[in-house]
C-alpha cells in the first residue's frame, strides 16, 4: 500500500480486524497516539524485525 497515508490504511485495517504492519515507526507513534486520545481503538500494529525494512 505504498503511497497511501498512514491513517487510511490504519483505518482500513481497523475495519477489517487487522493488525497494521509498518516500518515508519515514528509516523505510526503519532498516528497512535491522536487515536488514543481520540478515544478510537484499532487492532494493533506490528513492527518488524530489525533489517526487515528496505526503502526503495
Amino acid at each position: 500500500m505504498n503511497g497511501h497515508p498512514l491513517d487510511e490504511i490504519l483505518e482500513l485495517a481497523t475495519l477489517e480486524d487487522k493488525a497494521l504492519v509498518t516500518c515508519t515507526i515514528r509516523d505510526f507513534a503519532i498516528l497512535d497516539r491522536a487515536w488514543l486520545a481520540a478515544g478510537r481503538q484499532h487492532s494493533g500494529n506490528s513492527l518488524p524485525a530489525p533489517g526487515q525494512c528496505r526503502f526503495l
